[in-house]
């Protein structure tokens, strides 16, 4: 590499004169980039220099400052350094400028140390915030004999700058350590001491150090620091606390805000634009050897994320053309989480989750929950997720969700079962808390659609019952039917709830209840009606008398026959088998529900 004085206006473009933007990444990963040509120290608004005993004070080189630009760029992004603008040497290489006071040879004149010393590199949008390094001293070996008269410096090999570092450039990208190498034969930055980075709205510290794999072109035995053209793997090693925040495009509402702690480092791998998040998979499961992301709540709480590796997916968005002054910037595709045992809780929406991967596509607004299956691992562990008191159990499970984070659709793959809360004994007699014990089990699926009006379907060896009714249900597939929370009772102009409003199963139906209990070979279709504000139990204005039905048994019905009406309170029953089994269930307040018209066809 050779720099040259100011005043020969060399303008030299190097593989490098481009800040590389896929290495601009979410976690600041990108500022490590600056690192293989400068690295930075700031110790104070005004750096003194650090002297070493050993070290003979050398004599500065050539004063220059007959050009411009250097006094522009000193003023412009390094004003808090003051020596900068001051500075007795200064080298200009096509977009790069160097400012350093002292130096001194060695090593035959084929090593180097400056100080103190800064850089500015600005890449092709002059409108866009350069990177900036500053440092007390900087070291570094070359591949032949130095010589600053004549503008030499040779190709650099390798380097040290010890001390505290911090480098800055675009988007408010920062980052701070101590004591980082450089090798040209590995192509690699590396340092062991704590790093604090961040960029735009994100912060974070990684305490074991940081390592950066370099990318170059060109011939291989040829190749060093100055053909590297991007950045291919950044490490950020120990544990790492990030704090990050996210706002979606076109919208007004909080940034959503994400705290990460990762017991075992960060790597951010630029050619798929993809970060991970990394805890002990060897270890025993505990909070401070694995992932937790944490998200405040309004209300105070946090809701949390446990898992053993966080995986997030980037993109570059597209760059309005207009917008000359703007970077290119990326976005978060997915987010996926995956371990032993991934957990998720929600405080404030009463809500736990169990599962081995959390897959959430972001544009999609869809959330994947897979189980494990049987395998090395041990037997398998099905999705869990139990919310007020209520637990799903399925092998996997897809949520889609609205606009307003909002459940549009649900479906769980697999056997399954949807258990109610366990009421203590205390509570058994509540009938308002009886009313939401609702059970149900499946073979091959179950599916929620919410619209106007919410349809529930279960497919496989279908099963539902509802504790404080005595009812329950069984077929090959069953479907359920809520009422729009837009439509209104009958008669009235009150909204009604989205409680049931039709039924419909098919295959093999059986039907078990205090009053009717029987089969149907091909189906059966419930139509729910609830009762009036008055409470009235009659039917087409005659009122059916339970005393004088007594019991009776149906086995089997002429078509197109109603069999009679059941009230609610009733001792008798009603047995029946058939084809199809059409009727009206009213439902009261008080739990109590009653068959009318029950229709009975086929033989």
């Amino acid at each position: 590499m050779n720099w040259s004085y100011d005043r020969e206006w060399t303008e030299r473009r190097m593989a490098l004169s481009d800040l590389p933007r896929n290495s601009r990444t979410l976690l600041a990963a990108v500022g490590l980039s600056a690192l293989y040509l400068l690295y930075s120290q700031i110790t104070r608004p005004l750096l003194t220099v650090n002297r070493s005993p050993q070290i003979a004070k050398a004599q500065p080189a050539a004063v220059e400052k007959s050009s411009p630009v250097f006094a522009a760029s000193a003023s412009r992004w390094l004003p808090q350094h003051e020596w900068v603008g001051k500075a007795n040497s200064r080298f200009r290489d096509g977009s790069r400028l160097l400012f350093f006071d002292q130096h001194e040879l060695l090593n035959e004149n084929r090593s180097i140390r400056v100080s103190p010393v800064a850089m500015v590199w600005q890449g092709s949008d002059d409108e866009e915030a350069p990177i900036t390094a500053v440092a007390e001293s900087a070291s570094f070996a070359c591949s032949s004999a130095l010589s600053l008269g004549a503008g030499q410096f040779g190709k650099i090999t390798s380097g040290l700058l010890a001390g505290e570092v911090r480098i800055e450039g675009p988007q408010g990208l920062r980052i701070e350590g101590r004591t980082f190498y450089f090798e040209e034969d590995s192509l690699r930055i590396w340092s062991s001491e704590p790093v604090r980075f961040g960029w735009e709205e994100h912060t974070g510290t990684a305490e074991g150090g940081v390592e950066i794999e370099l990318a170059a072109v060109g011939d291989p035995e040829e190749r060093g620091l100055m053909t590297v053209s991007d950045i291919r793997r950044v490490r950020l090693l120990g544990r790492v606390n990030c704090s990050l925040s996210f706002r979606e495009q076109a919208t007004t509402e909080k940034p959503v805000q994400l705290q990460i702690s990762a017991a075992n480092g960060f790597e951010y791998y630029v050619p798929t634009q993809e970060c991970t998040f990394s805890g002990f998979v060897d270890r025993e499961l505990r909070p401070d050897n694995q992932v937790l992301v944490e998200q405040p709540q309004e209300d105070g709480s946090r809701d949390r994320l446990f898992c053993s590796r966080l995986v997030l997916q980037l993109r570059r968005q597209e760059r309005d053309p207009q917008d000359k002054g703007s970077s290119q910037k990326l976005a978060a595709v997915s987010i996926a989480a995956d371990g032993r045992r991934v957990l998720f809780r929600s405080e404030s929406k009463q809500i736990t989750a169990s599962m081995s991967r959390l897959v959430y596509q972001i544009d999609e607004r869809r959330l994947d929950l897979t189980g494990r299956p049987v395998g090395p691992a041990g037997p398998a562990a099905p999705v869990t997720v139990e919310h007020q008191g209520r637990r799903l159990t399925a092998p996997a499970v897809v949520a889609i969700l609205d606009v307003r984070s909002q459940l549009r659709m649900l479906q769980c793959s697999g056997p399954g079962q949807l258990e109610p809360p366990e009421l203590p004994a205390e509570a058994a007699a509540n009938a308002a808390v009886d009313r939401e014990a609702v059970t149900a089990k499946w073979e091959t699926s179950l599916q929620l659609t919410r619209t106007e009006q919410d349809v529930l379907l279960l497919t496989g060896q279908a099963q539902v019952g509802w504790r404080p009714q005595q009812l329950s249900l069984a077929a090959n597939e069953i479907a359920l039917t809520m009422h729009g929370s837009s439509e209104s009772v009958a008669g009235t102009a009150s909204p009604a709830l989205r409680g049931p409003r039709q039924l419909r199963a098919v295959g093999d139906v059986r039907l078990d209840s205090p009053q009717l209990t029987g089969n149907a070979r091909e189906s059966l279709l419930v139509e729910f009606e609830p009762e009036s504000a008055a409470g009235t139990e009659q039917q087409s204005g005659v009122p059916y008398d339970a005393t004088a039905a007594g019991t009776e048994t149906v086995d089997t019905a002429v078509p197109g026959l109603p069999a009679p009406p059941l009230g609610a309170g009733q001792s008798g029953k009603t047995k029946f088998f058939c084809d199809a089994v059409e009727t009206r269930l009213r439902t009261s307040a008080t739990s109590r529900v009653r068959f009318e018209d029950l229709w009975l066809r086929g033989s």
